[in-house]
C-alpha cells in the first residue's frame, strides 16, 4: 500500500511540473532509468519519502538540518527543498533506514538553476551515511571527479530531472569513501549544495528511498 502511494504522488507530481510555465519541460527519462523506476516487483519496501509538501522539514524525516529550507517551485511544482546555505558534509540528514539485500533505490527530482563556475562550486550532492556526517559516501554528485561520485547530477537551467539508481551499500562489509568501514547495517541520506557563493539554486524534491531485492550499482 505504501508503495502504490509514494508511486501516485510522485506520478502525479511529476505531471504537475510538466504543467509549469512554458520554458519548464521535465527532461525525460532513459529507457535504463524507466526500467529501474517502474520495476515494482523488485522493491521489498519504501524506507523513505518526502515531497516537501507539509511546508516544513520535519524534525522526523530530517533529524539534523543545518541550512535546508523548503520553499515554493518557481514553476508552481508545489513545495520543493532548497538551501539557505553551501555547507560542507551536509546540508540536512534525513532519518535512518535499513535494507536486508544491501540494494537501496535512491529516486528524487534534481534542478541546478545556476550552472557551476569550477568542479566543487555550486552544485548538489547527495550521499548515503552511517552518522551525522559519520562515516559516507557521496553516490550522487554535480563534479564527476569527486571521489566515488557514480552518478553525475547535471545543471538544468529552470528544468527538473529525475534521477533513480541503485546502490549497493553491504551490510557489515562496505567501505566508506569517507571513514572508512564503519557499519553499514543502520543508514541515512545526506543532502546538500556544496560551494561558496550561489547558494540556494538548487533544488530537491521527491526523495524517496527503497530496498531491493537486487540490482547493479553499474550505470
Amino acid at each position: 500500500v505504501a508503495q502504490r502511494a509514494v508511486t501516485r504522488s510522485l506520478t502525479t507530481l511529476s505531471y504537475a511540473k510538466q504543467k509549469c510555465a512554458a520554458k519548464v519541460k521535465l527532461v525525460l527519462l532513459t529507457i535504463t532509468e524507466r526500467l529501474l523506476y517502474w520495476d515494482v516487483g523488485n522493491v521489498t519496501g519504501v524506507l523513505f519519502y518526502d515531497d516537501f509538501e507539509s511546508g516544513a522539514l520535519s524534525p522526523q524525516l530530517w533529524p539534523k538540518i543545518k541550512s535546508g529550507e523548503v520553499t515554493d517551485d518557481s514553476c508552481g511544482g508545489g513545495k520543493i527543498l532548497s538551501f539557505g546555505g553551501c555547507q560542507s558534509g551536509g546540508d540536512v540528514y534525513s532519518a535512518t533506514f535499513s535494507c536486508s539485500t544491501g540494494y537501496y533505490r535512491v529516486t528524487f527530482d534534481y534542478k541546478q538553476t545556476v550552472a557551476a563556475d569550477s568542479p566543487y562550486n555550486d552544485g548538489g550532492f547527495v550521499a548515503i551515511a552511517n552518522g551525522l556526517p559519520g562515516d559516507h559516501t557521496w553516490f550522487f554528485g554535480s563534479n564527476p571527479d569527486f571521489p566515488d561520485v557514480r552518478h553525475n547530477l547535471v545543471y538544468t537551467g529552470d528544468q527538473w530531472r529525475r534521477y533513480s539508481r541503485i546502490v549497493q551499500v553491504t551490510p557489515g562489509s562496505y567501505r566508506f569513501t569517507y571513514g572508512g568501514s564503519g557499519s553499514s547495517d543502520v543508514l541515512r541520506l545526506i543532502v546538500e549544495q556544496f560551494g561558496n557563493k550561489n547558494c540556494g539554486t538548487v533544488f530537491f524534491d521527491n526523495i524517496l528511498v527503497e530496498c531491493v531485492a537486487f540490482g547493479c550499482d553499474c550505470l
